[in-house]
């Protein structure tokens, strides 16, 4: 919560002691508490952008609870292989696979850049579309837009044992 937020009619910024305050009064409040802040993240995650945002800050941060609150209760882990082995992985088994996932180029990166590095590079999605609306790749990982909006359901990542 680094950034300013606007609130009502005024403009509202973190103090020294980590409160909420605003800048045209002396009034401080609360940080937001779990259940406000998990609220944020599903009001974001209702635009492929707002999705995004919150995503690309949550995995370069190495957020493992936010990577877990952005992905779908069952995200399935594949090789890139038709005949590859599925495995269906719970929201706090995603970030360790994610996080060798993204050591690696995907391949297709002319520059043979990490897929961390790609995802760090790219603040605004750029969708394909050949892809269904409520669909979104990104490297070797798929989002689906759904009920509670987007979330990261699939992993294309074999690991080798």
């Amino acid at each position: 919560m680094r950034n300013a937020i606007l609130v009502r009619a005024g403009i509202w910024g973190l103090t020294s002691s980590g409160l909420l305050a605003s800048s045209v009064g002396a009034r401080a409040i609360a940080p937001r508490s779990a259940k406000a802040n998990a609220a944020a993240v599903s009001q974001a995650a209702r635009t492929l952008p707002g999705f995004w945002t919150t995503f690309r800050k949550a995995v370069l941060a190495h957020d493992a609870a936010g990577i877990a609150r952005l992905s779908a209760p069952i995200v399935t882990q594949r090789g890139e292989l038709d005949d590859a082995p599925v495995k269906r992985l719970t929201p706090d088994q995603v970030p360790p696979v994610l996080a060798r996932l993204l050591a690696q180029p995907d391949g297709v990166d002319d520059a043979g850049r990490s897929q961390r590095a790609m995802l760090a590079a790219t603040p605004v999605p750029r969708r394909d579309p050949q892809m269904p609306a409520d669909r979104f790749r990104f490297g070797d990982m798929e989002f689906t837009h759904g009920a509670a909006g987007w979330r990261l359901t699939h992993i294309y990542y074999e690991a080798e044992d």
